[in-house]
């Protein structure tokens, strides 16, 4: 007959089970080390570094951005706005980023250019009350003349998807629109 346990993570005022707990990968790309204990009537998970600084904190910042070097002296513990502010405060140049926001470059393009992911980008940005889309500009009507071009001379997707720093998918959307306009004219 096979045992059913409960599972449950490991969190602030828990005691460590005994014992040597299993070490597996895991997380958003298996980048952090979970460690798991099987008891009589529980499956206990904690993640490996959180367990090394000690359940009660609040945050904990690995200093070489290794996720799975979990020593001591790797490891800082954090309050959840100082952790954030470390992580999320990225840009350098703020004021650069939102004049090339406003120029027309994507989110690609300025976390390229300043070195961060584009989530970082635009949470940086958005708290400076930059808008989220781009404004109608000259970018948005050039690019509107390039999907005509494409769909009357058979541009090369490659060559447009560089000119525009479009992903794939976007671009094959918006060329899609412009046939279905081009269709119904």
């Amino acid at each position: 007959m096979r045992v059913r346990r409960n599972i449950r993570w490991l969190k602030a005022g828990d005691q460590i089970p005994p014992g040597e707990p299993k070490r597996s990968r895991g997380g958003s790309n298996n980048e952090y080390v979970v460690l798991r204990w099987l008891t009589d009537t529980e499956r206990l998970y904690a993640l490996e570094h959180r367990v090394v600084a000690g359940l009660d904190a609040e945050a904990v910042h690995h200093i070489n951005e290794v996720k799975s070097d979990n020593r001591p002296e790797n490891l800082a513990r954090m309050s959840m706005s100082e952790h954030s502010r470390h992580h999320l405060g990225g840009i350098s140049d703020a004021a650069a980023a939102q004049r090339l926001r406003a120029e027309g470059w994507s989110w690609a393009q300025l976390a390229a250019r300043f070195g961060v992911a584009s989530a970082t980008a635009r949470r940086t940005l958005h708290r400076l009350g930059t808008p989220m889309s781009r404004t109608v500009s000259q970018g948005k009507v050039e690019q509107q003349s390039w999907l005509r071009d494409i769909n009357d001379n058979r541009i090369a997707v490659g060559e447009v998807e560089r000119y525009l720093a479009l992903g794939n998918h976007q671009l094959r959307r918006r060329f899609m629109k412009a046939r279905l306009l081009n269709a119904s004219r």
